[in-house]
């Protein structure tokens, strides 16, 4: 199975972003070694539930979000039998490992990643040696594909990456996909109906969200659906970053 362990940001200046999330939420970033304007993204552990990242200049629309697979080449191989398309064909990143930017049936970018043994060492050396421990940031735990045919898309998932789909029974549509165990790092997330939301986004769990909405705004960015209440889940807001990314935050029941 190929678990979804990392976002890319694109930015027309990655650090003045990079800047933006610390402040908002936290966020430890720090320059790559030999990648200019390319920042790692610091919000936890990798053992522990959540997405670290990067952000970087920007040559892609929107958030791209990384899987972790075990080989590249078989993975690349299935993404075309199913009908998706290798953008960027399997290059190597020294101390990173073996990676592909390909695109799914309805066109979203996503990256596929054979990380080499001294992968997570280089994204903690980038981050002045130490990752946020476990609680210290608020962290993306869920994604949002958007689908034209959202059973359509979720099939592909599940093809390719032995991921597991289920319709949520809340009244609206909505498919979860599981990418993995939801104990260990990365995150689960969901097909919903391509409308306004036309890109993929990022879910970021946190404690108080009507204060986090105020520090959006504060810091730079806005907030495209004020914080709702979704019935025995908790409250959820969309914001958007000053590069114009869209990100949802998720302040859970009972918190």
């Amino acid at each position: 199975m190929g678990r979804l362990v990392s976002f890319h940001l694109p930015a027309d200046e990655p650090k003045a972003l990079a800047e933006f999330y610390h402040k908002v939420f936290g966020w430890t970033y720090g320059e790559m070694p030999g990648m200019k304007d390319v920042y790692a993204i610091g919000t936890g552990p990798f053992d522990q539930p959540g997405l670290n990242g990067v952000i970087m200049g920007r040559f892609m629309p929107a958030t791209v979000n990384t899987i972790e697979v075990e080989d590249i080449d078989a993975t690349l191989a299935l993404v075309t039998k199913k009908s998706g398309q290798i953008t960027t064909p399997r290059q190597e990143i020294p101390g990173m490992g073996l990676f592909a930017w390909c695109k799914d049936i309805d066109d979203h970018f996503f990256v596929l990643m054979q990380p080499s043994a001294d992968y997570q060492a280089t994204i903690t050396n980038a981050l002045g040696g130490k990752l946020p421990a476990d609680g210290e940031c608020s962290r993306p735990i869920h994604f949002e594909i958007p689908a034209a045919d959202m059973d359509k898309l979720a099939e592909f998932y599940t093809e390719v990456f032995g991921w597991t789909s289920s319709h949520w029974q809340g009244g609206i549509p909505y498919v979860f996909l599981m990418t993995g165990d939801e104990s260990t790092g990365g995150a689960d997330g969901a097909v919903m109906p391509k409308g306004e939301m036309q890109y993929v986004a990022n879910t970021i769990g946190v404690a108080d969200l009507k204060s986090l909405v105020d520090k959006v705004i504060s810091t730079g960015g806005s907030i495209l659906m004020p914080p709702e209440e979704i019935p025995g889940v908790g409250l959820f807001s969309y914001g958007i970053d000053p590069a114009g990314n869209i990100f949802g935050m998720m302040q859970f029941r009972g918190q």
